[in-house]
């Protein structure tokens, strides 16, 4: 039998290569979902990704280490996700969105209050939009002064 080929349960198998990993749309082949976030989120900050390994207490070769597809532990994962805004479901690939911690505080208000409601917050935001610096909106008998 050739050395580079071994049986297994009825199923034969190339020794000594690595498997394939499955291709995800819109990434870069071979690297983990997580890599690919963290790369993302790094150049949307403008920083290097081993500067950001640095600046959160690993060290420079930790980006290498992940970009080989080691995963970083819980408390290095949330540390990545503080530093760069983003949320540790994001870096792990399990949501396509990275909301900010006020982006989602804003984003779970409105998904529990009643439809009228959501009507008024979309009509401040929208204002807030237009108007830029400065606003004053009233939200039925309540006045919202903002500034910039």
């Amino acid at each position: 039998m050739n050395k580079s080929i071994e049986k297994t349960d009825s199923l034969t198998k190339k020794v000594g290569r690595p498997a394939k990993k499955a291709k995800i749309p819109g990434q870069d082949e071979g690297y983990t979902a997580f890599y690919n976030r963290y790369i993302e989120a790094c150049h949307r900050r403008a920083v290097a990704p081993s500067a950001v390994a640095v600046a959160i207490g690993e060290n420079n070769n930790a980006a290498t280490r992940w970009k080989n597809g080691t995963m970083p532990t819980g408390d290095i994962l949330l540390k990545l996700s503080e530093y760069l805004g983003v949320s540790t479901d994001y870096l792990l690939g399990n949501n396509i969105y990275d909301y900010t911690p006020q982006e989602r505080e804003i984003l779970d208000i409105f998904r529990v209050i009643p439809a009228s409601q959501k009507h008024a917050l979309l009509s401040v935001a929208n204002k807030l939009k237009e108007e830029g610096a400065c606003l004053n909106v009233s939200v039925g008998k309540k006045q919202i002064f903002t500034e910039n």
